[in-house]
């Protein structure tokens, strides 16, 4: 269950109970206070109350939270929070996020040095009181009713997730037509996962001007402009030609490299980084970028302590545009999807690319001609890897999309 950056697996059996309980004991032997949120899948209220059960003593208890609002507590109240979600993953996943006290997530090497106490562990669970507040999160949404942004028509859709605790903000700001809204952890209508067709179709039920769709646990960020999904390049490109991104900012290895080129030609410092929000926050706080932008929806801003809020970014761009969204960039052609397959398979697709570069970073960048290429293994579900194609000609990255999978085809167990 402890993965590269955050702790999540099948509830029943990669998570249990007695694995959050000692998961509680092990966060105790390395912080005294700790403050816990959780989401509304089925199994997060007694995950949460098993953790809570293992750190005993006295906890600050938030109840049902989106991550965002989470980070932004551990950020103002300067104490170590979590929040027990699988974020995007499907309903049978549990999972936990943990941030610390001045609001940034746990980068991979705390992850191995909270793996190494719970191994340690052997205590049994514990009494403990959770203290309630209802104001604890109040200046969370006094921030947002505060923001003069244009009052829009908006199909909201969170999901079925965590982020129906938002609906009351949106109806005092925008006309909103309210999609899937009802918390419900079996996320009955369609996944959590916002980047997926299937996720989307409800963007346009009804018609508002705008659509925002988010995940699960409200961190990830999909909007729709009149009649088309916007790209995160897109948001990207658009807040950048606006001078809101400021002059340095973090792109990871799936966004688009005409992105890229696009924001240097703006006069904007491009630093690429690994895909995954803890690796970028950490990267992005130390090295003091802007803005931070993955190609999944998440986004960060500097002055919002980098907490990949989309309600935050939603805002940013209504005030930019004044409830428009006109940009000069448009984006390549490009295709995204998942393979499961090894290192091994990956390398060989890289040599039936015949690039004339191939970077590193995070997997293999493989750049050509004509086309780009990017393999990455995914650190959510490790046995898959993410697959990134993008050129200006569509027929050139519908060849490369199909070579791909021939060569994934030729070289899997079945077929051989």
């Amino acid at each position: 269950m402890f993965r590269f950056y955050d702790i999540r697996g099948v509830w029943g059996e990669e998570i249990d109970p007695e694995r959050m309980t000692r998961l509680g004991t092990a966060l105790s032997r390395l912080f005294d206070d700790l403050a816990v949120g959780h989401d509304v899948r089925i199994c997060s209220p007694l995950a949460a109350q098993h953790l809570m059960r293992g750190f005993g003593g006295e906890i600050t208890y938030l109840g049902f939270t989106t991550t965002p609002m989470v980070y932004f507590y551990g950020w103002k109240a300067s104490t170590e929070a979590v929040q027990v979600t699988a974020s995007h993953n499907p309903p049978s996943h549990c999972g936990v996020k943990f941030v610390h006290s001045n609001g940034l997530d746990w980068s991979h090497g705390e992850i191995e040095e909270l793996r190494k106490a719970y191994e340690r562990t052997d205590a049994g669970p514990r009494p403990f009181r959770a203290v309630l507040d209802p104001d604890l999160l109040s200046g969370y949404f006094e921030l947002y009713r505060g923001w003069e942004v244009p009052r829009v028509s908006l199909t909201f859709d969170p999901s079925n997730g965590a982020g129906y605790l938002l609906i009351p903000l949106l109806r005092e700001k925008f006309d909103v037509h309210v999609v899937n809204g009802v918390p419900d952890g079996r996320f009955p209508n369609h996944p959590p996962d916002p980047t997926l067709p299937e996720s989307q179709r409800d963007l346009f039920k009804y018609p508002t001007k705008w659509g925002a769709l988010l995940d699960g646990d409200a961190d990830r960020l999909v909007l729709r402009y009149e009649k088309r999904v916007l790209g995160s390049d897109e948001i990207v490109a658009f807040l950048a030609e606006n001078g809101v991104v400021g002059r340095k900012v973090a792109l990871e290895v799936m966004m688009p490299l005409k992105l890229e080129r696009y924001l240097e030609d703006l006069g904007v410092k491009v630093v690429r980084t690994p895909t995954g929000r803890s690796l970028i926050k950490e990267m992005a706080s130390r090295m003091g970028f802007d803005f931070f932008g993955e190609y999944s929806g998440h986004f960060g801003f500097r002055e919002f302590n980098y907490i990949d809020d989309p309600l935050y970014t939603f805002f940013k761009v209504l005030e930019t545009g004044e409830g428009t969204f006109e940009t000069e960039y448009t984006p390549p052609h490009a295709e995204n999807f998942s393979l499961l397959m090894d290192k091994k398979i990956a390398s060989r697709i890289v040599k039936e690319l015949e690039p004339e570069e191939v970077l590193t970073l995070d997997g293999f960048d493989v750049r050509g001609k004509d086309v780009r290429v990017v393999l990455r293994q995914s650190r959510t579900e490790p046995k898959k890897w993410r697959v990134l194609v993008e050129g200006e000609d569509e027929e050139r990255v519908n060849r490369t999309s199909a070579l791909i999978r021939r060569v994934v085809e030729w070289n899997s167990p079945a077929s051989s």
